[in-house]
């Protein structure tokens, strides 16, 4: 999915608190140190804790939060340029009844574009719409949806990957991953390509 080019909401800024800005920027980077880049979540109550000690609103704390905890939503998006070829994988798995296929992939210069779909029994289909999708190959790339669509015991997702996977990637482990919005229960799906 493309991001919106963020716009500032206003051109006013008090430079009297450039200093204290730049103390918070200094906070968060430390606070990404000392937890090792993985701080979880606040429980619900400290964020009530420290609404009512530092006169914040509980939902804007909450919400600074989850902008924290979702950081690699924010990662810069590289855009796939100078479309190279594309290549078949029909590699296929099935866990859970549901089959996952890779299907194909689109060769950039600088980034690959993976392609897969999901069948499964349409009953019960209200458990599977609220899943948030995610693939993982290695540390080494970065992976993002960049879109998707389905209904009916069909979906059919699009990643961007970067850098540009080879052009034979068998061998490769893909992790095809799965969380509800509402429970927060992941599955995973490994298919190697």
């Amino acid at each position: 999915m493309r991001r919106m080019k963020f716009t500032p909401p206003t051109n006013d800024y008090n430079e009297e608190i450039k200093n204290i800005d730049e103390q918070i920027c200094e906070l968060i980077d430390r606070r990404k140190k000392v937890s090792d880049n993985n701080p979880g979540f606040p429980k619900m109550e400290y964020i009530c804790n420290w609404a009512e000690k530092y006169n914040i609103y509980e939902d804007l704390l909450s919400s600074i939060f989850s902008m924290l905890y979702h950081e690699n939503e924010y990662i810069p998006i590289v855009e796939p340029e100078e479309f190279r070829k594309n290549i078949s994988i029909l590699r296929s798995v099935e866990k859970d009844n549901k089959i996952l296929s890779v299907t194909s992939m689109q060769q950039y210069n600088n980034a690959s574009i993976i392609n897969i779909s999901i069948e499964w029994n349409s009953e019960g289909e209200e458990d599977y719409l609220n899943m948030h999708p995610e693939i993982y190959i290695s540390e080494k790339y970065i992976c993002r949806m960049d879109s998707g669509s389905g209904g009916d015991g069909h979906k059919y997702h699009r990643f961007i990957v970067t850098p540009a996977l080879p052009d034979d990637v068998s061998g490769i482990k893909l992790i095809y991953k799965e969380k509800n919005l509402e429970t927060n229960k992941e599955s995973n799906i490994l298919i190697e390509l």
